[in-house]
């Protein structure tokens, strides 16, 4: 066997044995996250001690479901921040947290942070949801628009009506 041969194997050697240990020292933690923003889906997630908030945002590519809290957020949070609501213990051991959670929270967490050194198990992570005002003032306009289409149709319906009516009243005059 050649010296770089075997420069290479210690180094494979070297890598199995970091990611053995790496294996080793990694622990879970529990942590719940609000989508929505309603308090009754408040869903409790495993995690590795080595998870960043980064990660996070894989929840939100995956799931084909709406997580926002309205058609009027952009779908994908623009970071998270913790509740610091204490929440409640249940007799499984879970925890609840009622509305006021969302509103006592901390500042934005930078996404490379790892979550472990910024939250205790069973701590409520917060989603930030950024306004989309595209799509609202879309749809501001939309409804705007089939109401304006709604009244001018039906104030030609109406003008129609009363010339209609008006016609008929003259033939009737005009005709004694």
């Amino acid at each position: 066997m050649t010296s770089d041969a075997k420069i290479e194997e210690v180094k494979e050697k070297l890598h199995e044995m970091e990611d053995n240990a790496a294996d080793e020292d990694t622990a879970f933690l529990d942590i719940y996250i609000r989508f929505n923003d309603d308090q009754e889906k408040d869903y409790c997630f495993q995690i590795t001690t080595t998870t960043r908030f980064n990660d996070l945002y894989k929840i939100f590519e995956t799931l084909p479901i709406a997580l926002r809290p309205s058609l009027f957020y952009h779908p994908q949070p623009i970071g998270f921040r913790k509740s610091t609501s204490p929440g409640y213990l249940t007799e499984d051991g879970n925890f609840l947290f009622d509305e006021e959670a969302g509103k006592t929270k901390s500042s934005v967490i930078p996404g490379d942070e790892l979550i472990n050194s910024h939250v205790w198990p069973g701590q409520l992570i917060l989603p930030e949801w950024q306004f989309n005002d595209f799509a609202f003032y879309s749809t501001v306009a939309l409804l705007l628009t089939l109401a304006l289409y709604r009244l001018a149709r039906f104030y030609l319906t109406y003008s129609r009506y009363l010339f209609n009516q008006s016609n008929h009243q003259a033939s009737k005059c005009c005709s004694h």
